[in-house]
């Protein structure tokens, strides 16, 4: 059974271009989604001012604890987050990949206002390093900060 996801709109934040151009292709031929693809924390930003998503998919450097690029630490902190939280629609999704878990960024999540499923993941189907998958979903509440 396929889903009519036409119309829903993914952000999609990656800094490996081919990865981004893949998993895009991916999502609007098997899936029917709309994808807005950039390549740095920053072009993500801009793009999450500028309209409502159904999820972003974040994935620009190793998490929130094994950072290699100092500019994106805002992404991990409360007014990171809940910039994502206003930028999605009712029961959108948040999804942020990482190298491993970080238990302060897990509740920093449920501070903002987010459901959340932590889901540990392998980098190849069975086997290779374990990694982290935060699933965090917009619920109908009101988030925790305020939007800017």
């Amino acid at each position: 059974m396929s889903v009519n996801n036409r119309g829903k709109k993914i952000l999609l934040v990656d800094d490996d271009q081919n990865l981004r151009t893949v998993l895009a292709e991916q999502l609007d031929l098997y899936d029917g989604f709309t994808t807005i693809q950039v390549g740095s924390a920053a072009e993500g930003l801009e793009k999450a001012k500028q309209a409502h998503y159904d999820a972003i998919l974040l994935d620009v450097d190793n998490g929130p604890e094994a950072l290699t690029r100092r500019g994106n630490n805002w992404l991990y902190s409360e007014n990171g987050i809940s910039s994502a939280y206003f930028s999605l629609r009712l029961g959108g999704f948040l999804a942020v990949w990482s190298a491993g878990p970080d238990r302060g960024f897990t509740q920093r999540l449920h501070k903002v206002g987010y459901e959340v499923d932590v889901v540990p993941v392998r980098s190849r189907r069975t086997r290779g390093e374990m990694h982290t998958i935060w699933l965090a979903r917009r619920d109908a509440g009101v988030g925790r900060f305020k939007q800017d």
